[in-house]
């Protein structure tokens, strides 16, 4: 059935589909022209609001048929025809990613239509094999991505792809995970998780190897800003919850860890869209295949590591957000991150949960006052609390404080890491037969990391110290006689001449 005729001037819906659909290349460029004025915001008078699924459908079938047609010419025409075949692909494109906006965002495409929408770019994208055209069809890929992006914004869409068979949603994975793999293949990366830097040693700006230069120069490759937009994809793929994250974890995992490899993608919303990406796929698959998700555990260490950035920048919203979902990573792996280093003795995990402490540390004791947890953000009637909220025994985190939450996540998962890193150190020391006794210790020397830290000339790491005191107390992690060590430490730093310490050093002793 034709669209309802929508007036703009003389022209309307119907005329440009039928110059596209019957017209000569000239006409058909024009119906272009003119479909695209219709959907696109400059077309004010236009009103959208009559046309239902079967008249987007219509739409899209003619822009179907239209891509197909030019994609013959662009790949296998010569370069004259190819060059005006180019355009008006371009023209399909860009028309296809306003009408599919327009029909998403008013919640007017049915399931078949969206599958088909699905379909065609799936299959019209890649360009035939042995064409010398690149992986894609140049003039189509960047909107073809965006019309992908604009059906999935809406999550009611995402929950109609995955269910039934879920064929819609497997095939759009899929499409994006190859995609993306395309990228890498092309990208200037550093393949070797194990060895990203320590934050701050290592350049993030955006690359200059020769073989990305080299291939932004090729057609039909893909590009940051499509990147970000497959990324953005994926993320609002696994993020509905009857999506069968299941069914593709290990292709999820697997690009997006080798994503966040990627360096030169700087602190872009790439990887803040990476890390949720990577946490929605860990909740789902830790219960389920324990070995992948331990595997997958002992590869983001490192990554987050990187990520995080021994500077502060707090006021930065993008690295805010970016520290956010890494905190979100730390809580939901830490167990098995505790299993592989203190049940199966991996030493190589423990090394490099160190070097992540060590930078939660360093770029935390760098903050403001203001940026870090402070007593001010505290109530001490956590019984009055949300359920599961923010809490300890004797004190919680005041609700509705974002930059307190953030505090409290730091301290929480610093904490958790130096307990893992704890109790890593006593099983070594239970294992080792010419290991004496342990005896009261005759000196001030510290025993543990978190004591080291107290025993700092600098005030600002015996503070997050002494925060850390009632997090690791709270989860058991010393036993009665090196709690007797740490009360020595504390009583000492009750009479500290910074005030701050002092009020810090008798919340922890209060515990």
């Amino acid at each position: 059935m034709a669209p309802p005729k929508i007036k703009t001037g003389d022209v309307t819906v119907n005329d440009a589909l039928d110059l596209i659909e019957g017209g000569n290349l000239r006409e058909r460029s024009s119906g272009l022209d003119d479909l695209i004025y219709l959907l696109d915001k400059k077309g004010k008078s236009a009103s959208l609001s009559a046309l239902r699924d079967k008249h987007y459908h219509r739409i899209l079938e003619i822009l179907f048929k239209c891509a197909i047609s030019e994609k013959k010419t662009y790949t296998g025409g010569k370069r004259t025809t190819a060059a005006g075949a180019g355009g008006r692909l371009g023209k399909c494109a860009e028309a296809l990613r306003l009408a599919v906006g327009h029909g998403a965002s008013a919640s007017k495409l049915k399931r078949k239509t969206m599958l088909a929408l699905i379909d065609h770019v799936t299959q019209a994208l890649p360009c035939p094999p042995g064409s010398g055209d690149g992986p894609y069809v140049e003039p189509l890929l960047k909107d073809y991505v965006k019309t992908i992006l604009a059906l999935l914004s809406h999550q009611a869409n995402v929950e109609q792809l995955a269910t039934l068979d879920a064929a819609g949603w497997k095939n759009c994975v899929d499409f994006c995970v190859d995609a993306v793999r395309v990228y890498l293949d092309n990208a200037d990366r550093d393949s070797g998780s194990r060895g990203s830097p320590a934050p701050g040693t290592a350049s993030l700006g955006f690359s200059t190897g020769r073989s990305t230069n080299a291939s932004q120069k090729m057609p039909g490759q893909i590009h940051r800003g499509t990147v970000q937009d497959l990324i953005h994809c994926i993320h609002l793929l696994v993020s509905p919850p009857n999506a069968p994250l299941h069914e593709r974890s290990i292709d999820l995992s697997e690009t997006i860890i080798q994503v966040l490899q990627l360096r030169h993608l700087g602190l872009s919303q790439v990887i803040q869209l990476s890390f949720a990406s990577i946490n929605k796929v860990f909740v789902e698959i830790q219960a389920n295949d324990v070995s992948r998700a331990a595997s997958l555990a002992r590869d983001l260490v490192p990554l987050i590591s990187h990520w995080w950035q021994a500077r502060t920048v707090s006021q930065d919203g993008m690295l805010n957000s970016i520290r956010d979902e890494m905190l979100k990573t730390m809580f939901i792996i830490h167990l098995h991150l505790e299993r592989l280093v203190c049940l199966e003795g991996d030493d190589t995990s423990r090394k490099e949960i160190i070097g992540l402490a060590d930078s939660l540390w360093l770029e935390y004791s760098r903050r403001t006052k203001h940026s870090q947890l402070q007593l001010d953000d505290l109530t001490f009637v956590p019984q009055r609390l949300p359920e599961d909220y923010f809490a300890l025994e004797l004190f919680g985190l005041r609700v509705h404080n974002r930059e307190g939450e953030r505090g409290w996540a730091l301290c929480q998962n610093l904490a958790t890491l130096e307990r893992i890193i704890w109790k890593s150190r006593n099983k070594d020391k239970s294992h080792s037969p010419e290991e004496q006794p342990r005896k009261k210790r005759k000196t001030y020397a510290a025993a543990t990391r978190v004591q080291e830290k107290l025993q700092s000339p600098n005030s600002a790491v015996r503070i997050i110290a002494l925060q850390l005191v009632p997090f690791l107390l709270d989860l058991n992690t010393f036993s009665a006689v090196e709690v007797s060590d740490l009360v020595i430490d504390l009583a000492g730093l009750a009479g500290d001449k910074d005030s701050t310490v002092v009020s810090w050093a008798m919340l922890a002793c209060s515990r």
